[in-house]
């Protein structure tokens, strides 16, 4: 073989590989602009962020599932069906029986509660994690102490009677409603707790 015939081989097999590998970069150009990853300016990451003070919004009466329990709703997530609200129960006050279709996180503020299907008591700085389909009955314990607890809900929250009957099914949307009955009763300017940026 001449040295021609090398140097014209040499020249195919670089040519066939600039090809696949411009085939190859191709392809990975296409697949990023398929799954279209969007470059966010640095500017722009305090879009969709909301601050609530937790005085701008009242505690309201949980009734008439509890009138030793208190709400306060914090954000209220039609997209994500989600509530995230602190709850206040007195001393001693329990919640009736309920069921969560979605996932709960639970975290102390102060005071002290447990399930009474239980045998542990969640202190200030403890979190409790609810998979989905939990059913529970809370009930604050202690010296006189409300527990106060951050709350994040996902789904639907069925509330039974004793007799299994369902007293009341809550989730975002009866959430708002009662907040926004709770402001106009007491003469509140409700805020949009569903926004998704700051109003």
């Amino acid at each position: 073989m001449s040295a021609s015939d090398i140097a014209r081989k040499r020249r195919v097999r670089n040519h066939a590989a600039m090809q696949s590998y411009d085939k190859s970069q191709r392809r990975t150009a296409l697949h990023r602009a398929a799954i279209s990853i969007p470059t966010v300016p640095i500017c722009a990451f305090g879009v969709g962020t909301v601050l609530v003070d937790d005085e701008s919004v009242p505690w309201v009466p949980l009734e008439p599932l509890s009138d030793k329990a208190q709400i306060k709703y914090l954000r209220l997530d039609p997209v994500r069906g989600e509530i995230i609200a602190l709850v206040r129960l007195a001393s001693g006050a329990r919640l009736p029986r309920h069921h969560h279709s979605g996932s709960v996180i639970v975290y102390t503020l102060e005071g002290r509660w447990k399930y009474l299907e239980s045998d542990w008591i969640a202190g200030p700085g403890s979190m409790v994690f609810d998979s989905a389909a939990s059913a529970h009955t809370p009930q604050a314990v202690g010296n006189g102490t409300p527990a106060i607890t951050l709350n994040i809900i996902m789904g639907d929250v069925t509330f039974y009677s004793g007799d299994n009957e369902v007293l009341a099914i809550e989730n975002w949307k009866s959430s708002l409603q009662r907040y926004l009955d709770y402001c106009t009763c007491a003469g509140i300017a409700p805020r949009d707790l569903t926004a998704l940026a700051a109003t």
